[in-house]
């Protein structure tokens, strides 16, 4: 048996380069984003998606929302989000829940990828070369943490 620097599988990882991993980790962030399925907490629907529904088309009335709403608990920058990118779905013509969150987990996966990219960058000095940084991008875009972390807004939750 051949050293492992002679396997096939070194001489694959010699060969990719950077551009080429990290093309590949966005492509399969987005496809996560689009496909996932199932919710992680069920906020991510009644404080985010019921929220701009709300003040898009007037229901659930405030009183029905949770008792966070009431008292101002809960964080605007996810709801205001979806309340933008719905508003302008109605403004379109194009509205449909299933669509909104299928444009938000997009939205998430992007920012996934944008993170991961900053971070990237800020550390890639400490990496020890191509090696280190060819093994930083595999094991952010390709380890299971990123992906489950990268896309926690589900279709599913858009029907209820």
């Amino acid at each position: 048996m051949t050293a492992l620097t002679d396997s096939a599988i070194s001489r694959f990882f010699r060969r990719l380069t950077l551009s080429q991993i990290f093309w590949a980790g966005c492509v399969l962030t987005l496809l996560y984003a689009a496909f996932s399925r199932g919710a992680y907490h069920s906020d991510e629907h009644y404080q985010i998606l019921e929220y701009a529904h709300m003040k898009l088309f007037g229901t659930p009335t405030p009183d029905q929302l949770p008792w966070e709403y009431g008292l101002m608990m809960c964080p605007g920058l996810q709801p205001l989000i979806a309340y933008g990118l719905g508003w302008l779905l109605v403004q379109l013509h194009l509205y449909s829940p299933v669509l909104l969150v299928f444009l938000l987990q997009l939205l998430s996966g992007a920012l996934s990828i944008g993170t991961t990219l900053f971070f990237f960058r800020t550390i890639r000095n400490e990496l020890g070369g191509e090696n280190g940084e060819k093994g930083f991008l595999i094991l952010s875009f390709f380890s299971l943490v990123h992906g489950v972390s990268a896309c926690p807004l589900q279709r599913r939750n858009a029907l209820r």
